[in-house]
């Protein structure tokens, strides 16, 4: 008979109610005096019952019970296929149960018959053979997955819990290499089981399927009980392409007209997005990047039309600078230009600058006239600091200088015709009086101060030949 471990064996248990005879058995009884034990009372068996082989099929147990009136001591034995592999002396009290546990050995065979007496009683079990050659197995085949997971179609293992693990396959050593997902299985044989892995396989390649012992829900990795490979094909996997150069930097920045506001680039590209497309004015003498006029962030590689907001208006037309830089937590980094365009941008509203006039020098025209008396015209008056005042004086008839004034008006134009100056006083007689320019300090004519000067005969129309002239101070003609 061929012997394998008791915990690859069923046993099947047949209590005996009667008296068990054993073949080739001897029952042998030791009795030993006990104090205030009867001897008709001696003739009484101890009861054997609920005998059970330990779920390990390590320990063959029995309920051994006193059923007489007085307390006793008997031999309870363990046999196998007879023979005797164990003995106790058991105490008890009268109709008092107690278990008692007798070791398996390992080495019982299959389809033996293991037993616990005592005098007239006992209890038996036999061993059958399992069907099972205790080995592991699995069988895993080829198969197309959307890649969440794959089906192993058979697995058996005595030892359930079990567990069926995939794992991917080692290119050099052929060996497990990572492992996809692993499923617990409690029932020692299965088909058709869904293993799902933890993260997408995405490529078609060769997995193994393999059997591990469990360990308090944890498959025991390093330790593989039977294993089979499998060509899996993922069914949206495609052939890897090969992985592109990034592109350049790049930026087009066409010549365009513009409101002044704002303009537009053309092309602008970068792999490393975010960045920034910058517009710049042109130092004249270096023909660098000089003044930042505004910046759009973009986050596409490639951009097309975008659309640069200055920050402040452009009046005149000029050569602008479209750059690439690029972006620190939403600024551009000004210092770094990855690539650069020029363009000439024209304002549509701006118009050829003029080159500035020269300041108009002051000048006064004075001409001989006739008056009531009351005001003079002057002709032709200009200045090109404004306001001013235009005066009219008397003249000294001795130093020929200006004497007494007559009246001032003040003008706000650069040139002005035939300005109309009042007197204060009425002049009565013919007379040369003199025109001036003055300049103005808060309404104020500076009459020390004569930017220009011209002289006039003034005609009084009612008047008779001056018996006399008002003589006053005398002040420089210029």
């Amino acid at each position: 008979m061929t012997s394998t471990p008791l915990d690859r064996r069923r046993l099947v248990v047949v209590a005996l109610v009667a008296a068990v005879a054993i073949a080739g058995a001897t029952l042998a009884v030791t009795a030993h005096e006990q104090t205030d034990t009867h001897t008709d009372e001696l003739n009484g068996s101890f009861t054997v019952s609920n005998l059970t082989v330990s779920e390990d099929a390590d320990a063959l147990t029995a309920n051994v019970t006193n059923p007489t009136d007085a307390p006793a001591i008997q031999a309870v034995e363990y046999r196998a296929d007879g023979a005797l592999v164990d003995r106790r002396h058991w105490a008890l009290n009268p109709g008092e149960t107690e278990q008692i546990e007798f070791e398996i050995n390992d080495s019982v065979a299959n389809d033996t018959v293991l037993s616990i007496q005592t005098m007239t009683d006992g209890a038996v079990t036999t061993t059958e053979s399992d069907d099972s050659d205790g080995t592991s197995s699995v069988q895993f085949d080829d198969q197309v997955t959307s890649g969440v997971g794959v089906t192993v179609q058979n697995a058996t293992s005595p030892e359930a819990p079990y567990y069926i693990a995939v794992w991917s396959v080692n290119d050099t050593t052929g060996e497990p290499d990572t492992i996809l997902g692993a499923r617990e299985i409690s029932e020692s044989s299965v088909s058709d089981v869904p293993v799902l892995f933890d993260e997408d396989l995405t490529e078609d390649q060769t997995l193994v399927a393999a059997v591990h012992p469990s360990d308090n829900g944890t498959p025991v990795t390093d330790e593989i009980l039977a294993s089979d490979t499998a060509n899996v094909t993922v069914e949206s996997a495609e052939e890897p392409t090969e992985p592109t150069e990034p592109t350049e930097p790049s930026v087009t920045f066409e010549d365009q007209s513009s409101d002044g506001s704002s303009v537009s680039v053309a092309n602008v590209s970068n792999d490393e997005t975010p960045y920034y497309t910058a517009v710049w004015t042109i130092n004249e003498t270096t023909g660098e990047p000089e003044a930042l006029l505004g910046a759009t962030e973009s986050n596409e590689t490639d951009a097309s039309d975008v659309s640069v907001t200055f920050e402040e208006p452009i009046t005149e037309n000029q050569t602008l600078v479209a750059a690439v830089h690029p972006s620190d937590n939403g600024t551009p980094v000004t210092d770094e230009i990855l690539a650069s365009d020029t363009a000439n941008v024209t304002v549509e509203s701006a118009e050829e600058p003029t080159e500035p006039t020269e300041p108009t020098e002051p000048s006064v025209t004075f001409e001989d006239q006739s008056t009531e008396g009351s005001s003079v015209s002057v002709a032709n008056v200009s200045n090109g600091e404004t306001p001013y005042f235009t005066a009219v004086w008397t003249i000294n008839e001795s130093s020929g200088e200006p004497a007494v004034l007559l009246g001032a008006i003040e003008l706000n134009e650069t040139d002005a015709s035939a300005v109309s100056v009042t007197f204060d006083q009425t002049i009565t007689g013919d007379q040369t009086l003199v025109a001036a320019v003055h300049p103005s300090e808060n309404g104020t004519p500076v009459t020390d101060e004569i930017l220009a000067s011209d002289t006039a005969n003034v005609t009084v129309e009612s008047g008779e030949e001056p018996s006399s002239l008002i003589v006053g101070a005398a002040a420089p003609l210029s």
